[in-house]
């Protein structure tokens, strides 16, 4: 009879140990599923946060310089010419019809497709940019280049022109005739930036 009951507790404490150890298995697994998925969310989360602060940005580029061209458009007189900034800038008002320094004015329609198709081109890139790690300097500088492009094209869709504003109180003559907005710095900086992040 002592026999029996010894052999009956050894089965019992197995059988426990072995509900334990199960027991305790099944409890780590949920607890790495759990932090899986909680990583998960919160690699999820980055990506789109970060997407909105690049989205806000070139929101803003492009809002500012449209808002600016609309007062030009309303207050100023064409090819006018007031001193800024301590005589350092011009205000100007000026209707550029083709691409940067008047190239292709005489067809603005190319002109116009060519920049709907170098922004989409430059969209699918910053898109693609948040597949990637380490592409943050290429990103930023899309961003600011899609800020500017979204600006200047409107303008050749909508007007049919860009509107330019501001040009450099320089010595020499045929820089201080060039007049920029502030989309043609934005894409010139957001270019340099991109190649720079890929040297």
């Amino acid at each position: 009879m002592s026999y029996n009951v010894d052999v009956l507790c050894c089965r019992y404490s197995a059988l426990y140990s072995s509900r334990v150890i199960v027991a305790g298995y099944v409890d780590h697994l949920y607890n790495e599923n759990s932090q899986s998925e909680h990583y998960g969310r919160y690699a999820m989360k980055r990506p789109v946060g970060k997407l909105f602060v690049h989205l806000f940005a070139i929101t803003g580029i492009a809002g500012t310089d449209l808002y600016i061209k609309k007062q030009i458009e309303e207050k100023k007189e064409m090819n006018c010419c007031e001193p800024i900034c301590r005589g350092k800038l011009l205000l100007r008002r000026y209707h550029n019809r083709g691409a940067f320094l008047n190239l292709g004015e005489k067809n603005p329609q190319l002109v116009a497709a060519i920049s709907v198709g170098m922004t989409v081109f430059a969209l699918l890139l910053f898109i693609s940019t948040f597949s990637f790690l380490g592409k943050g300097m290429l990103r930023w500088g899309l961003t600011m280049l899609l800020g500017g492009a979204f600006s200047n094209t409107y303008d050749r869709l909508k007007r049919k022109y860009v509107v330019d504003y501001v040009s450099f109180n320089v010595p020499w003559e045929a820089f201080r005739k060039i007049v920029f907005n502030i989309g043609d710095f934005a894409i010139m900086i957001g270019a340099l930036v991109s190649v720079l992040s890929e040297v």
